[in-house]
């Protein structure tokens, strides 16, 4: 679930479309399968990760709500939190690892990492925030995630990074952003995600590559990040002039 922020319309990706040469198109189309991920009948579905092995994770949505499913094409189990109206597994690692975000009906929301012997591991509690949410997990065991007081962007969003413990490892917001989510996290550590000044102004994408990221990776990503640790920060530099705060 991708809160806080809307999404911008696909007129111009359309147009874009027109302009491909139909020989193209007809090409593609000969390559690639579509095979829709049907559940329920009159369920709606979305897919919002895969492995290298083909297991993929989502959400199943029906009339008694939202549920999370995993598993291969045609061999694929559905779950709910125990007190949700709202269960989603956004990603899926190599070893079966599912990351999960619910919602219960008294306001609050947390994520957990299903393991595959069925047993839950949740992430880390922000003291004071209502929404602790999973962006995904690395094959390392580091997951990414955001938290926030509120789902419509009147509070600030803050994202945090975690490999395993009761409190994040530390927390960071895009320089000047009111909302700052972290989405995805690779083997290499290197953070994806979206941030943006109001929930009424679209958002960016981020890449944030550490804590002292090296000049390559800065020269890539092209951004200056600030990355604070737990609630105590205080600021230093590294030799590419990225600012950022430890604890």
């Amino acid at each position: 679930m991708r809160v806080f922020m809307k999404r911008q319309p696909l007129i111009s990706f359309a147009l874009a479309l027109l302009a491909v040469p139909l020989a193209i198109r007809c090409a593609a189309a000969s390559i690639y399968t579509l095979e829709p991920v049907v559940l329920c009948s009159g369920c709606g579905s979305l897919v919002s990760g895969i492995n290298n092995s083909g297991e993929i994770a989502g959400s199943v949505y029906d009339s008694t709500g939202v549920h999370g499913f995993y598993g291969h094409m045609g061999v694929l189990t559905t779950f709910d939190q125990t007190g949700a109206f709202f269960t989603e597994a956004i990603g899926i690692t190599d070893s079966g690892r599912v990351t999960v975000n619910f919602f219960t009906l008294i306001g609050t929301g947390r994520a957990y990492i299903l393991e595959t012997n069925g047993s839950k591991n949740f992430l880390p509690i922000v003291e004071g925030a209502r929404y602790v949410l999973g962006g995904n997990l690395n094959e390392s065991g580091v997951a990414v995630g955001f938290y926030s007081n509120s789902l419509d962007g009147t509070s600030a969003v803050r994202a945090f990074v975690t490999g395993g413990g009761t409190t994040p490892d530390y927390t960071f917001a895009y320089p000047g952003a009111l909302i700052t989510q972290a989405l995805g996290v690779n083997d290499a550590g290197v953070i994806v995600g979206q941030f943006s000044n109001s929930p009424d102004q679209p958002p960016h994408g981020y890449c944030h590559v550490g804590l002292i990221p090296s000049n390559a990776m800065l020269n890539e990503c092209r951004l200056t990040f600030t990355v604070a640790t737990g609630f105590h920060e205080k600021s230093s530099q590294n030799a590419s002039g990225i600012t950022f705060d430890l604890a």
